[in-house]
């Protein structure tokens, strides 16, 4: 079914892979319609809406016509609905008169409501419907609010997105084998994933375990080894994902950071599933860590 976005403005390019990699498994065509809005060609608007860190919101296409007049009729079922208008328009407030008029056994209600009509003006019309549901509260997870705490964590929405975009199955078993403090562990688990973790450090491991029963998670497998031990600690995964200790304040165990993070890659090689899946946090300030692996 085709779909609708607005994604975030913070990192336009960011945002707009993530909505991409939720139409895991299609692959759907993409058009910029205005501004920070962009039509997919097919696409679950429900799971962007509700898993997407960087989406404003996404609204499955309900109709498209030359104007508005031309649209077919809109069956809410007894819904509240409010009408906003996207795009170019000078005339907003009677293009929502008419689109209010196409709706059946529907009723206006500007505050709560239950759906929202997004009505995108351009070269057509494009009517979506966004089913009302809330947004996550990412900041509920903040470092700060876990009781193993740790200035450098990644915080909730950056672990969301990179979990997003490792397309990772439903109920799928992810790694973070340099789990820190387990703050990508933890989203992994809100969403569903059975996580395993490991760190050089132990107070790391126990601290990651920690705040993950905090939230009312727990581990599948947990392990304090060097990362190149790994893959002869756990199973085979459909994910590894991880944020390599970049930081001069992250523990390395006495190796560089650069052999780390090339150990990292050599042991995900042995740890995926095939067609399993690498997700990696990049800092711009590392650079020179070259390494072939067939994974």
């Amino acid at each position: 079914m085709p779909v609708l976005v607005e994604i975030s403005g913070e990192n336009e390019e960011l945002s707009l892979a993530e909505a991409v990699a939720l139409c895991h498994p299609d692959v759907p065509r993409v058009e910029n319609l205005s501004g920070r809005i962009f039509h997919l060609s097919r696409g679950n608007a429900l799971k962007i809406q509700k898993k997407g860190a960087m989406v404003h919101w996404a609204g499955e296409v309900i109709g498209t016509a030359d104007c508005v007049e031309n649209l077919s009729g809109i069956e809410l079922g007894g819904a509240t609905f409010r009408v906003n208008i996207k795009g170019e328009c000078t005339n907003r407030h009677e293009l929502i008169e008419q689109v209010v008029k196409k709706v059946r056994n529907g009723k206006v209600r500007l505050a709560k409501s239950e759906s929202r009509l997004v009505l995108h003006v351009g070269k057509q019309v494009i009517l979506c419907k966004i089913d009302r549901g809330e947004k996550e509260d990412f900041n509920a997870r903040n470092p700060q609010h876990r009781p193993f705490f740790s200035p450098i964590s990644m915080l909730p929405r950056q672990a969301r997105v990179l979990l997003n975009l490792a397309r990772i199955p439903e109920g799928g078993t992810v790694l973070d084998p340099l789990c820190g403090t387990g703050g990508l562990c933890l989203e992994a688990a809100v969403l569903g994933y059975k996580v395993m973790m490991s760190d050089i450090d132990p107070a790391m491991v126990k601290g990651a375990i920690q705040n993950l029963a905090h939230f009312g998670f727990k581990p599948k497998m947990s392990a304090a080894c060097p990362v190149n031990d790994s893959p002869n600690i756990f199973p085979k995964v459909d994910c590894i994902l991880t944020d390599p200790p970049y930081g001069r304040s992250s523990g390395t165990g006495g190796k560089g950071v650069e052999l780390v993070v090339k150990e990292m890659f050599v042991a995900a090689s042995k740890s995926l599933k095939k067609g399993g899946r690498l997700a990696v946090a990049k800092e711009e300030t590392v650079c020179g860590v070259n390494v072939s692996v067939e994974i």
